[in-house]
């Protein structure tokens, strides 16, 4: 558009000869409206050449010459299109502010002198100061290309806020600069999900879902909306808002066994958490007749590992479980002990450290008829301890077993009813990636 062309006339008769004496002004008009010259009187041996001028992009534009006569005479030309002429004038539309680490979109529109859109194609430069980039390129510098006139990026904000700018240029036109305000805080990035404990018991277990959700910066983000979904198990509720301290909680329970996924999302950030829902303990309650019958029964309930497939040298909590399934209280102490992989099979009267390379020993004063008490690992007797909190990649599976009343000899330090009922073991622990 707007660059001269030439255009060539032929008069000719009814059978397509020339006629060499035609002379007569012909009448010029095209498609579109903007031709120039509109009329044209001087012809050679019956041609008329001229160059011509059209302003109007166009698809299959046609150009019609009349010549006044009787009978009319006229002619068309074959469709041709008339594209976008040189850059002449950039419009640049950019966000007024942006959050830190978010993206938006940029439009360069280009027109020429007609306020016709450049031909396809056409190169715009676009470049960015410091705090923004394009998504693009991933630098401060950016080529696209026209598409009807409109050329098109994303810009990407950085970690900082403040002013920062951006520019567009076209051919001769240009750079047309914007500021753009960075501002905080920016939108979810990173989202970190907790369970605690990760292992529970059917029906009656319930483990707290702690979803923390901060921006690029590491700034907690409010009034964000979490959703919780599980493999298996119930999430309550499923979708929880954050506070001031960019946490929403929930809370996980199952009716049935097995490893259960956690999964919480909020605006495209994501994480996960695995639950080991452990196997019931059953229990066969039959009628016992004994001969001088003290009440006393000290049995070891459960073993639970924490996490419950732990990637090696990863911090490990093991908590064991002793109760007095007797009515009588035990008033005196007794030694509890946890071994990690022994060589043998643990008894009454064998320490840990007679068939284990690491263990926990645990004093205990006393403990009331039917009550429970709950040993961690990282509490153990200092002076009968050793353990470094973690497990090496190998064996895999680990084994642990637990004892109690263990020492002095196969009777312990407390007198039972039963004494064969002293040992739980072995828990096989997976590990982890």
């Amino acid at each position: 558009a707007g660059v001269g062309f030439t255009v060539v006339i032929t008069a000719v008769d009814r059978f397509g000869n020339p006629v060499t004496g035609f002379g007569s002004t012909v009448v010029l008009s095209d498609t579109t409206g903007t031709l120039s010259p509109t009329s044209w009187s001087s012809w050679t041996d019956g041609v008329a050449s001229f160059t011509a001028v059209i302003t109007r992009a166009w698809t299959g534009d046609v150009i019609t010459a009349t010549a006044v006569a009787t009978p009319t005479l006229w002619g068309a030309s074959d469709p041709f299109d008339v594209v976008g002429g040189a850059p002449a004038t950039l419009a640049y539309q950019t966000p007024p502010s942006m959050p830190i680490c978010s993206q938006a979109p940029v439009t360069a529109t280009v027109s020429d002198a007609w306020g016709n859109p450049v031909a396809d194609g056409t190169v715009v430069t676009m470049t960015t100061s410091i705090g923004l980039s394009f998504v693009e390129s991933g630098g401060s510098h950016y080529h696209p290309t026209t598409v009807g006139g409109v050329a098109t990026a994303t810009l990407q904000a950085g970690t900082l806020s403040g002013l920062a700018s951006t520019s567009a240029s076209a051919g001769s036109v240009g750079p047309v600069w914007h500021t753009v305000d960075v501002v905080t805080p920016g939108p979810p990035s990173v989202l970190d999900l907790t369970a605690a404990p990760t292992a529970i018991h059917p029906v009656t277990g319930t483990s707290f879902l702690t979803a923390t959700v901060q921006d690029c910066a590491g700034t907690p983000l409010s009034g964000v909306t979490v959703y919780f979904a599980a493999s298996l198990g119930s999430v309550d509720p499923l979708s929880a808002t954050t506070g001031p301290d960019g946490q929403a909680t929930a809370t996980f329970s199952s009716a049935v066994e097995g490893t259960a996924v956690v999964t919480a999302t909020a605006d495209g950030a994501s994480d996960q958490v695995s639950i080991a829902v452990l196997p019931s303990m059953r229990y066969t309650y039959l009628p016992l007749v004994m001969r001088g019958y003290r009440g006393v029964n000290l049995v070891v309930e459960s073993i639970v590992v924490e996490p419950a497939s732990p990637a090696p040298g990863e911090p490990v909590v093991v908590t064991v479980t002793i109760r007095n399934a007797g009515p009588t209280t035990v008033d005196g102490s007794f030694w509890v002990d946890l071994y990690l992989d022994p060589s043998g099979t643990p008894a009454p009267g064998v320490r840990w450290d007679q068939v284990c390379d690491e263990g926990v020993a645990w004093q205990v004063s006393g403990l009331g008829g039917g009550q429970s008490l709950a040993l961690r690992s990282d509490q153990g007797a200092p002076a009968y301890t050793y353990w470094t909190g973690s497990f090496a990649a190998t064996p895999d599976p680990h084994r642990l077993y637990a004892v109690v009343d263990v020492w002095p000899g196969p009777p312990g330090a407390v007198e039972e009813d039963r004494e064969e009922d002293n040992v739980l073991g072995p828990v096989d622990v997976p590990m982890g990636p």
